[in-house]
């Protein structure tokens, strides 16, 4: 893009420089014609001073430089000085377009340097922001891994907790078996142990309630079953008496 505007510039600015040169060119034409028609008296017209005196045996005196001076100018001369004035003025109007359009040039160069720094600049922050993303993905895929793999040692633990808590009815051996395996660096996973062992717990408190009471209504049943035992031998006793 800086290449197409400055090309653009340059064609301008040569056919701006070559329409000076033509203009200069004319402008000393006409300053040359202009000296060489109403540059010195031969041109003038002759008064009294500068009339053929024939007769006379002496030589016509010279016009003054005054006289000259104040001659009053003719309308051809009066027309080829408008001219020239249009012309030097023409020169001047397209000298001020060129140095307008060569320092138009140089802003568009600058601005140019710029955008381009801040594009140089949005590029870097642009890779850095793209380092930092593949940082953190890079960073959050190992956390899951890790995360993952916790998981599956939970599990497996739980499953190991069960079948110790099905064998062990000591609940202050079950509590040191699961603080043992607590480490700082696995906190989900204790807590996980810790839920199944207190969950095994109710259950084996439960089993433990409803197998009480089972035992309790056998009892109560084997007293009844005593109680009609000793009924009937009572009705039996005093028949043996009354007989």
């Amino acid at each position: 893009m800086q290449e197409a505007i400055r090309k653009q510039y340059d064609t301008k600015i040569m056919a701006k420089e070559q329409e000076i040169s033509e203009i200069r060119t004319l402008v000393e034409s006409l300053k040359a014609r202009f000296e060489d028609k109403y540059g010195n008296g031969d041109s003038a017209p002759p008064d009294s001073t500068t009339a053929d005196q024939r007769g006379t045996d002496f030589n016509p005196p010279t016009p003054s430089p005054y006289m000259n001076r104040n001659r009053r100018p003719s309308s051809a001369q009066i027309r080829d000085q408008n001219h020239l004035q249009e012309v030097l003025a023409k020169l001047e109007s397209r000298e001020e377009e060129l140095g307008k359009l060569k320092r138009q040039l140089f802003e568009q160069e600058v601005q140019i340097l710029v955008d381009r720094r801040e594009l140089l600049n949005r590029d870097e922050e642009k890779q850095q922001l793209y380092a930092q993303l593949e940082n953190l993905r890079l960073s959050n895929k190992s956390w899951l891994d890790d995360d993952d793999d916790d998981d599956d040692d939970d599990d497996d633990d739980d499953d190991d907790d069960d079948d110790d808590d099905d064998d062990d009815d000591d609940d202050g051996e079950g509590l040191l078996a699961v603080d043992d395996e607590c480490y700082p660096s696995t906190t989900k996973g204790c807590l996980n142990k810790l839920f199944a062992w207190r969950i095994s717990k109710d259950v084996q408190k439960l089993r433990h309630a409803v197998k009480d009471d089972d035992d309790e209504d056998d009892d109560d049943e084997d007293d009844d079953d005593d109680d009609d035992d000793d009924d009937d031998d009572g009705e039996g006793l005093l028949a043996v008496d009354d007989e």
